[in-house]
């Protein structure tokens, strides 16, 4: 049984998704999962469950997505004041320093994680955010 109780994916690839899903399940990820196709839904679908007791341990957030992108999320989330005992890693394919540097400045981002996503990945985070 996992430590994590619930884990949340922010990504508009239907194929990527599936494959994260599939990831979660073989690792024993967490307990339960959320997906959202962009930031917008995903404030929406955290602002409903925020005063709850099931808010995610951990959010996965791609940066390019239609409708409200990575950036616009963590830029809304933070006003918004959703922080909570959270870990959000942004994850994308980009190898631009750039980006990465600026995932890094949010001081409630807890890191910056290279697509795709592999076995070996996911086992790795797993194990970060399970030790705190």
């Amino acid at each position: 049984m996992s430590k994590i109780k619930l884990a949340c994916v922010i990504d508009d690839d239907p194929l990527y998704n599936f494959g994260i899903k599939k990831l979660f399940e073989f690792t024993h990820f967490s307990e339960n999962s959320l997906f959202y196709k962009n930031g917008q839904e995903a404030i929406e679908g955290l602002m409903a469950i925020s005063e709850g007791e099931n808010f995610p341990e951990v959010l996965l957030v791609d940066i390019n997505m239609p409708i409200m992108n990575g950036w616009q999320f963590l830029e809304e989330y933070e006003k918004r004041n959703l922080k909570r005992e959270v870990k959000i890693y942004v994850v994308s394919s980009s190898i631009n320093q750039e980006e990465i540097d600026r995932a890094n400045a949010y001081p409630f981002v807890s890191g910056y994680i290279f697509k795709p996503l592999t076995l070996e990945k996911v086992k790795e985070l797993k194990e970060t955010v399970e030790k705190g």
